[in-house]
């Protein structure tokens, strides 16, 4: 979403009389209350006032809370508050703040659904006590599964008996083992903002989790919402060591939800492959000599450079999420007469299905 023309001209024109835009620091000294100090850092630099004016303005009109409410009207409103009562300019900010507000949050969005399979506190408690397999319900051969998994765990290096504080009392709360300082509903916003940045600057309609987790295990709504998830998709985020759980897995399997064409489905390890010894010196032997692909790989999340795959069903999964992207730059590009010509003299014409059938080179 964007500012008009005209209302854009009147923010660029009122902002230039504030003293705040000065200089740099005393544009970054403003950003201290809690919803705008995130931003500070990333303020954009300019060599004069004009450019970090109209910098500025570009940066925040693009940012979201995770509440999805426009970051450039809360701007506006801690700008007008340094003003004294009855100043013109505090007039003008106040009238351009309501105005930026109505326009900026006029969101179009799409709201898509995400269940997290993850215990609660007391489930996780039970699990690791093992009173949550003492159920009639509960085979012999799922106990088995779950005293094996603990041992596995155990030699992994993760403390059993600490286990449960990674949970808390929504499922939304889990930490995962592999990010413990930050629960999986905050993962996902951060993602969901950083994905929401482009879309907005390229005009596409914002996305928002919609997180469907207590209903999808409530006796009272699970059936309803099971059926109105298989009917719109979802994304389902799914801690593995919950899946030991005979609540949670017997709910997740009755769903159906797992074999739905509709549903993206992650299964996340407590066991981060990049802990194990001998991955972390290719990391940092990778990072250090191919700095700017490693920043592709870690920083901006580009799909297109993968340096953590261990498996060969990775590196299936890898070619085939990005043949079809990589194929289609390619035609583009060969579509360009200069381009094609410089590919035959790399590798040679074309070969025919005799010539090639026969061992025969063009030309």
């Amino acid at each position: 979403m964007y500012l008009s023309a005209e209302l854009y001209t009147q923010c660029y024109e009122t902002l230039l009389r504030c003293s705040e835009f000065d200089s740099y620091d005393s544009l970054q000294a403003i950003f201290v209350t809690p919803e705008l100090s995130i931003y500070q850092p990333r303020l954009p630099q300019a060599n004069n006032k004009e450019g970090l004016v109209s910098q500025t303005i570009a940066y925040l009109v693009r940012q979201r809370l995770s509440d999805q409410r426009s970051v450039f009207p809360i701007f506006l409103d801690v700008l007008l508050k340094h003003c004294q009562p009855g100043d013109a300019l505090r007039d003008k900010l106040q009238e351009l703040r309501a105005q930026a507000e109505q326009k900026l949050n006029e969101i179009e969005a799409i709201d898509i659904p995400f269940v997290i399979v993850a215990m609660t506190r007391n489930q996780a408690d039970a699990l690791i006590a093992g009173t949550a397999l003492d159920h009639p319900t509960v085979a012999a051969a799922e106990r088995t599964r779950c005293e094996e998994f603990k041992e596995a765990l155990e030699e992994h290096g993760i403390n059993i008996a600490n286990l449960p504080d990674s949970y808390g009392e929504a499922r939304e709360d889990w930490r995962p083992q592999t990010s413990q300082k930050s629960a999986i509903h905050k993962i996902v916003w951060d993602i969901v903002d950083r994905i929401n940045a482009q879309r907005s600057a390229a005009g596409s309609p914002l996305i928002r989790p919609k997180f469907l987790s207590s209903k999808f295990f409530d006796e009272d709504t699970k059936v309803e919402t099971w059926g109105q998830l298989s009917q719109l998709g979802c994304v389902i985020i799914a801690d593995a060591v919950s899946m030991f759980h005979p609540d949670l897995c017997h709910h997740l399997l009755h769903s159906e939800m797992s074999s739905n064409e509709r549903v993206a489905m992650l299964v996340l390890s407590p066991v981060d492959p990049c802990t194990i010894p001998i991955n972390q010196v290719i990391e940092r032997a990778i990072s250090s000599q191919m700095q700017r692909a490693f920043a592709r790989f870690g920083l901006y999340l580009d799909k297109m450079c993968e340096f953590s795959a261990g498996d060969l069903r990775t590196l299936q999964r890898w070619l085939f999420s990005i043949l079809p992207e990589v194929a289609e730059t390619v035609q583009q590009r060969r579509a360009n007469p200069s381009n094609l010509q410089l590919m035959q003299e790399q590798v040679g014409p074309e070969l025919g299905m005799g010539d090639f059938l026969f061992g025969r080179r063009g030309g």
